[in-house]
């Protein structure tokens, strides 16, 4: 998502939308839910292990 944020965009909307092209905010939201998803994930696993 954060490197490759078009790919996503294609993927999350492969049924609605045909022959589309995702917008810069959309670009922008993408990545910014990779950055979440990675922290979340680190947060995880690091509650996880610390039991």
């Amino acid at each position: 998502m954060i490197f490759n944020p078009e790919m996503f965009w294609a993927f999350d909307h492969m049924f609605s939308v045909e022959n589309g092209e995702p917008t810069e905010m959309a670009i922008i939201f993408l990545r910014i839910r990779g950055v979440l998803l990675i922290v979340l994930g680190v947060v995880a696993i690091y509650v996880l292990l610390s039991r």
